[in-house]
């Protein structure tokens, strides 16, 4: 079995050897005079839920490997691990292996049927059924639009400040837009136009399903019939109707690009309405975190205008740099290049930051989001948008 580490792959104890005595020692620990930590700070299961990355290696072979860890509270998680890469960057199709975890005195203990390992500060170390080793490292990924300016010609939703352009919203904690009542709405209706939106969730890591921090983007008609973009914390969830980047009760995103609570994420959203006074077909074409989720959707029953409401479900989560931009002649999110991030370089925390600049052409990374010709379409994890 090959000697992998995160430093040198040469110099150090096989990672799966490594990874299960720190487990045995951690089990060990629930019968002992040390039990696991049952009363944990929310703080520390913060730090170890997120997302991790690395490379999978068994003798002459190397693979790319993902994970994302879910914190459940009182330090117990549920680990998802995805052959080939994290959502949106190379995952293979809809492979995913769950496994539970445990935080004790010495780490986090990974147990499944195909995966297992142990968390130890930002490093995630371990092996699989088949005989992979692995060494991950925790990354922050950014969103290549987060703090997107507005176009010339844009109507500002929201820029911080100010909350005129909505009824039932406030100015929250921190400077951020928080909806009141059941939902906050815009005041003027928009027809034909590309909108981004930042969001933020709160960390319930003691909810479940709808309860985590349930909210809704959505497109109200004057009849009253609307469309919904969930916005929730679906982290490490697979992809449905009801879960984060879903269409309510149409599609699902056809990429679970999710970050992890309390990560600023975006919405980027061209809408094409129909023509005339009576409803009829819309396109939706939606991106989140800069990954494509949902691929030119035909919206039935839509109207030629439509306001934008942000729902508020007991725990909704805070927003900001929101704008609209009308005409649906160009996406106005990556205009002639793209941005990503990447573990190229790191920042003093050691975690993923910079973002480097994909150029606007075919070819290279299928995963990356890529700019084709001025003004047409775009191809985002290998799929073109009609």
């Amino acid at each position: 079995m090959d000697s992998i580490s995160a430093s040198d792959p040469g110099r150090s104890i096989p990672a799966l050897g490594l990874a299960l005595a720190i487990l045995f020692a951690i089990a060990a620990e629930a019968g002992a005079s040390r039990p696991f930590t049952a009363s944990r700070s929310p703080a520390s299961d913060f730090s170890v839920q997120g997302e991790y990355s690395g490379k999978a290696r068994r003798p002459g072979i190397e693979t790319d490997l993902g994970a994302q860890v879910v914190a459940l509270g009182s330090g117990e998680f549920r680990v998802v691990f995805f052959p080939g890469g994290l959502p949106g960057e190379g995952i293979q199709g809809t492979t995913r292996f769950e496994s539970a975890g445990k935080s004790g005195l010495e780490g986090t203990g990974i147990i499944g049927d195909e995966y297992h390992g142990v968390i130890h500060g930002d490093s995630l170390k371990g092996g699989n059924t088949p005989g992979d080793t692995f060494i991950l490292i925790k990354r922050d990924r950014v969103s290549p639009t987060l703090g997107l300016a507005p176009p010339e010609n844009a109507t500002v939703l929201f820029g911080g400040g100010s909350v005129e352009e909505w009824t039932n919203a406030k100015l929250g904690a921190g400077g951020f837009l928080e909806p009141l009542e059941r939902e906050a709405v815009t005041r003027k209706s928009f027809s034909n136009f590309s909108l981004h939106v930042e969001f933020r969730l709160p960390f319930l890591p003691f909810s479940i399903g709808q309860a985590r921090a349930n909210s809704g983007l959505r497109f109200l008609t004057a009849t009253a019939l609307f469309t919904e973009i969930q916005t929730l914390d679906s982290f490490g969830s697979e992809p449905g109707t009801e879960e984060c980047g879903g269409i309510e009760s149409m599609f699902p995103p056809v990429v679970m690009a999710v970050f992890p609570p309390m990560a600023w994420q975006t919405y980027d959203i061209h809408l094409t309405t129909p023509v005339g006074p009576d409803t009829g077909e819309a396109r939706m074409t939606v991106w989140q975190n800069g990954i494509l989720i949902h691929p030119g959707r035909i919206i039935p029953r839509m109207a030629s205008a439509v306001n934008i409401a942000l729902q508020n479900l007991d725990s909704a989560g805070a927003f900001r740099n929101m704008w609209v931009l009308e005409g649906n002649d160009r996406y106005p999110f990556f205009p002639g290049a793209a941005v990503r991030s990447r573990d190229a370089g790191r920042n003093p925390s050691g975690r993923s930051t910079e973002r480097v600049p994909i150029q606007g052409k075919r070819g290279g990374n299928p995963s990356a989001i890529r700019f084709i010709g001025p003004g047409g379409n775009f191809l985002s994890n290998g799929i073109r948008i009609p």
